[in-house]
């Protein structure tokens, strides 16, 4: 049974949201879904869960007002980004509340005894700060003790508490391809990615035409996964660059993806301020191995992340819960490209590691390719073609770096699958094109050694 809305009891007196200064494109399905999580009676605390940029916030601030008549006492936004302790997060609570905390009663208790008849929902933005200095206590207290309570969180990592319901948030739908262009179809898919970065486009040069672009704007969204932020900093750049311009910079480098907005938060002024932020809550281990994963391309799946990365089971499910790793199907794991790219750029760091890492990635992906040489000839054909091709990427990344540093025993193991692959798939300027960049690539190599190829 769900929640009534509060209009037929006393008035809200609580409406602590901030205005906003953009409208929110792309989130209608997302918002519907959170408000039904918010008037189930058996979901206490949702967690809106993904990485900096992804637009957890003004998710959670435009769910949150439309569902603000189901709750009696209101509906209240607490800023955790400036909390640094979790000493200070019930008074932040209650001094979003308007609640002053007096006497010498811990503020928690005072907290608890204020909300403990309060049918209210309170939204923590940016809790992941506190979560290893114990915040969730407090959380635990509110959700037994205050029977009427609500918690919407905003979080790079989940909480982990029993009454926990997670909401992956992922960024806005974008096209495949710019083959479904709108000057070809009376009725484009409205993609959330395009509608937000047209609508920012249009607020910086008044004349901007996406029929114009559409190739470049489709690549664009591509590239940042449909990461609201990322597009929002990217589509501020029309006034000067072309959308091709754009695309190939964000390429080079996450330095292009900046604001020079005043009224922006320090932390939201560029992507790599939010990567920075992200990193800084790893541990040690964590940022080693997720240093590692940035090697492999289209995902990848466990065995190849402990074989390459070291990254254990539970390390991998560390790194989903914290936002970085996305669990697909089948077993496998994404990155985001963005994320990825921030990752290989601290792999960079140290020459050795990155070609220890690569000559690890590379050594893998050629025994996955011998390990299914006698697959393509048999019954298990049609599975070993599938699975070749789930790691397609990663076989192609895995190739160019044997053929870049002479790794003849990789290129040796790989020569007679790959060749099989492509030639089923009827690729073969493909395969015609790889093994001649081998060859010329190592023309300076003894004939012997040529000869095992």
């Amino acid at each position: 049974m769900m929640l009534q809305s509060s209009k037929s009891q006393p008035r809200a007196h609580i409406l602590h949201i901030p205005p906003q200064p953009t409208p929110l494109l792309g989130r209608a399905e997302e918002v519907a879904e959170i408000i039904g999580r918010l008037t189930d009676p058996a979901c206490r605390l949702l967690t809106l869960l993904g990485p900096g940029g992804i637009g957890k916030t003004r998710l959670a601030i435009q769910a949150t007002f439309e569902a603000r008549t189901y709750f009696a006492a209101g509906v209240c936004l607490v800023n955790l980004q400036p909390i640094e302790s979790v000493n200070f997060l019930a008074t932040a609570i209650a001094t979003a509340l308007d609640v002053s905390l007096r006497g010498s009663e811990e503020p928690d208790l005072q907290l608890l005894t204020y909300l403990s008849d309060k049918q209210v929902l309170l939204v923590l933005d940016n809790f992941e700060q506190l979560i290893g200095q114990g915040g969730t206590v407090l959380l635990s207290s509110i959700l037994e003790i205050c029977p009427l309570v609500k918690l919407l969180v905003t979080s790079h990592e989940a909480l982990n508490l029993q009454e926990e319901w997670l909401f992956q948030v992922q960024g806005l739908s974008f096209p495949d391809s710019a083959q479904d262009s709108p000057a070809e179809t009376d009725e484009p898919k409205p993609y959330g990615a395009i509608q937000l970065f047209v609508e920012r486009a249009l607020r910086v040069r008044r004349d901007f035409s996406l029929e114009d672009e559409y190739a470049d704007v489709v690549r664009i969204c591509q590239l940042v996964e449909g990461t609201p932020l990322a597009l929002e900093l990217a589509a501020s750049w029309v006034k000067t660059l072309s959308g091709q311009v754009i695309a190939t910079e964000i390429q080079r480098s996450l330095d292009f993806l900046t604001t020079h907005l005043r009224n922006v938060p320090e932390r939201q002024r560029s992507m790599r301020a939010i990567f920075d932020y992200s990193w800084q809550l790893l541990s040690e281990e964590e940022q080693g191995v997720f240093r590692r994963l940035s090697v492999f391309r289209g995902g990848f799946d466990r065995i190849g992340a402990e074989r390459v990365a070291g990254a254990s089971l539970s390390m991998l499910s560390a790194l989903v819960d914290k936002s970085l790793l996305r669990g697909e199907a089948e077993g496998r794991y994404q990155i985001h490209e963005l994320l990825r790219q921030y990752a290989a750029e601290q792999l960079a760091r140290s020459a050795s590691d990155i070609a220890h890492a690569y000559d690890r990635h590379c050594a893998y992906y050629a025994d996955f390719l011998q390990q299914r040489a006698g697959d393509i000839e048999s019954r298990r054909q049609r599975e070993a073609i599938r699975e070749i091709s789930a790691d397609l990427e990663n076989i192609r990344a895995a190739w160019q770096w044997a053929v870049q540093t002479a790794h003849i025993e990789s290129l040796h193991k790989s020569i007679y699958p790959l060749q099989f692959y492509f030639d089923a798939q009827g690729r073969y300027l493909e395969s015609l094109a790889a093994f001649e960049q081998a060859v010329q690539s190592l023309g300076h190599q003894p004939s012997h050694v040529k000869r095992f190829l």
